[in-house]
């Protein structure tokens, strides 16, 4: 059998000078299983596979850095007519040449292993029904037979030697479901010996809780490759493809299932940009200034709109509490609109002083006011033409200052201080506040038809505590920030996750960051635990973890009940794994796993 029988994966290539963030991007548009490394003599000095990028993240290596730094160098290359018995003898990633000298693929052991086997196995089947061992004389069959059954024991060895090697978990059953083979890692990621499950039919094991649900089933069902999310008995989760191989008839006689730990995954894909929610509108690799990390319905129906509304013109009124994000959601608006490469100026109305604030809005002529510039100034406004104003507190803006405002809105033109100068401006503008501005009308403090040129398009953003759902990720988000910006290799325990979910986080997520910075740089262990939290910030910040509030009576079985539901959504947001759920609640797994279905799927 020779190389070229093989199916390898095709080459894309990347300049070692190229940064890693650039590999990504190639994964992803390219769905590429590896990248070949060229210097820039065009020579190709080495291979990146996503396992690479793997590590480099859990090594929290820059994506800046040059791809150079991560590749893998211990790779041949070698011609398609080459005999495949002797490839795997020589490196793990084998670079295949064409008789011309030109790159045709790339061949790993996973890839090697997926058409390999089906070849191999094809091979040998045909081999038992070869008419020509027929016309052998007695003599001479047995020979050949000795030397095909030599020829297989060898290959089975070398077969072997792959799937052991392999660190997906491979799994092997015969067109019935009956367990044939199964490799080290299927045991790991299972957590049980390999002799429990040999010679046992696929879909006993799926009934006894081993895996569920059996891909072996539903290959045998369907006659097709599928790809499933399987979850293991142990309470881990992977994504498992069955591969069916037929025989000259048609007939299904091996399904090869190969495995992948889901968590493994989730962390690759977090490196490439996904997450469990939309990808940000963010380029930097530090997103703490230009992202939003949700997973929350609200959120998402309010992303959903913010991409509606971001490449027209109307003018956006944020309302909701201080530190849930609004100049954050501004940016992003921004960077989504037809005025991205232009100025977005934020303006904090409530930060300047009345008497600076006219002049720092609409700037001044000479001679406005002593100590003005003797050629004047333009204000933020002006200097914004094109571009976005971000107005921040409007609330607190001066009444004298809201008339001027409306007209800038109504006109499209300023008049410096102290000037009679018309000068026009092309502006959009974002108001935000915290405060009820209806409220502030009946008061007088603020003038309702500036209000009703503000609120043209009104987005409420909602506290942290009415989406809770994106305690979690935020937290981890800001985990993987301090760990990065301080060097080190802090985690919050599941109790400690708990606290923060029954939290109302009054100060929103900027005091949700505060806290994970605080925890930290003050942290020694690696590990931060409920109890390693000050006392002062136990009584002040959590709540009594033993308070469950009652509003009205109801069937005790029916307040049980309840109370189960909402501990299992607690329990949900803090990890989807039925395992800690389990542990979380200090119930079974398989209690864990009913509970989940009852109370998660069907809701």
């Amino acid at each position: 059998m020779l190389v070229k029988d093989l199916t390898f994966a095709k080459a894309h290539f990347i300049a070692n000078s190229a940064p890693i963030e650039k590999a990504i991007v190639l994964f992803k548009e390219q769905a590429a299983e590896f990248l070949l490394v060229r210097n820039q003599s065009d020579q190709l000095i080495g291979i990146i596979s996503k396992e690479q990028i793997l590590d480099a993240y859990q090594q929290q290596v820059s994506v800046q850095l040059p791809v150079e730094c991560i590749l893998d160098r211990s790779y041949v290359q070698v011609k398609e007519d080459q005999p495949l018995e002797k490839v795997f003898e020589k490196s793990h990633n084998i670079v295949v040449l064409g008789n011309d000298g030109k790159v045709k693929g790339i061949l790993s052991k996973k890839i090697f292993l997926e058409s390999y086997l089906d070849t191999l196995l094809q091979h040998f089947y045909d081999q038992q029904t070869d008419d020509e061992l027929t016309s052998l004389p007695n003599e001479n069959k047995l020979i050949r037979l000795f030397d095909q059954l030599n020829e297989l024991k060898n290959s089975n060895q070398e077969l072997n030697e792959i799937i052991e090697a392999s660190s997906d978990s491979i799994y092997v059953t015969d067109g019935r479901g009956n367990t044939l083979r199964a490799n080290i890692a299927f045991e790991k990621m299972a957590g049980v010996k390999r002799k429990e499950v040999l010679g046992k039919n696929a879909k006993k094991l799926e009934k006894e809780g081993l895996f569920y649900p059996s891909v072996s089933a539903l290959v045998m069902k369907e006659k097709r490759k599928i790809t499933i999310i399987q979850k293991m008995r142990n309470g881990r989760e992977a994504v498992v493809t069955g591969v069916p191989v037929y025989d000259t008839k048609g007939n299904i006689f091996r399904i090869v299932c190969n495995s992948k730990d889901f968590e493994d995954l989730k962390i690759l894909n977090e490196y490439l940009g996904y997450k469990n929610k939309k990808p940000t509108f963010n380029k930097n690799d530090d997103m703490s200034e230009n992202s939003i990390i949700y997973k929350s319905q609200k959120m998402k129906e309010l992303i959903d709109l913010i991409q509606q509304i971001a490449t027209v013109d109307s003018t956006i009124l944020f309302t909701g509490e201080s530190g849930v994000g609004k100049g954050v959601i501004a940016r992003l608006i921004h960077q989504q609109s037809n005025r991205a490469n232009e100025k977005l100026i934020e303006i904090n109305c409530g930060a300047i002083p009345d008497s600076l604030l006219e002049s720092e809005l609409f700037g001044y002529e000479s001679g406005a006011f002593t100590g003005a510039k003797t050629d004047g100034k333009p204000g933020l406004l002006e200097i914004a033409n094109k571009g976005t104003v971000f107005l921040d507190e409007i609330g607190e803006m001066p009444l004298n200052l809201q008339v001027k405002l409306l007209q800038v809105i109504q006109n499209r033109q300023i008049i410096r201080v102290g000037g009679t100068k018309l000068i026009d401006i092309d502006i959009r503008i974002i108001a935000a506040t915290n405060k009820d501005l209806k409220k502030l009308i009946e008061e007088g403090k603020f003038r309702h038809d500036l209000f009703y040129r503000l609120n043209v398009v009104p987005l409420h953003i909602f506290s942290l505590r009415e989406r809770k759902d994106d305690i979690i990720p935020l937290i981890d988000y800001f985990l993987h920030k301090f760990n990065k910006q301080y060097h080190r290799q802090v985690k919050f325990t599941e109790d400690l996750y708990q606290e923060a979910l029954v939290y109302e986080w009054p100060g929103n997520i900027r005091e949700l960051e505060n806290f994970v910075e605080r925890m930290v740089v003050t942290n020694n262990s690696g590990i931060i635990k409920k109890e390693d939290l000050p006392p002062q910030f136990m009584t002040n910040v959590f709540y009594p973890d033993n308070q469950i509030v009652i509003n009205k009576i109801m069937p005790l079985k029916q307040a049980t009940r309840e109370v189960e539901r909402q501990l299992v959504h607690m329990a949900y947001k803090i990890s989807e794994n039925s395992y800690k759920i389990a542990s979380i609640l200090g119930i079974s797994q398989s209690s864990a796993h009913r509970k989940i279905q009852e109370y998660i799927q069907k809701d």
